[in-house]
């Protein structure tokens, strides 16, 4: 059911005119901004590094 709530969603930011990429930018910066509050970057920057290996 969320698979066709986001459609819907994406349907709409087109018929605006705006795009739907637009809204998952500006989740990714507030996430971002997320991360950089707490006093530990360091291991969330490490989880990655990790995965990759």
């Amino acid at each position: 059911m969320a698979g066709k709530k986001e459609k819907e969603r994406q349907k709409h930011y087109i018929e605006k005119g705006m795009s739907a990429n637009l809204s998952d930018e500006e989740t990714k910066k507030k996430s971002k901004r997320r991360i950089r509050k707490p006093k530990m970057p360091v291991r969330i920057k490490s989880t990655p590094r990790s995965r990759q290996k």
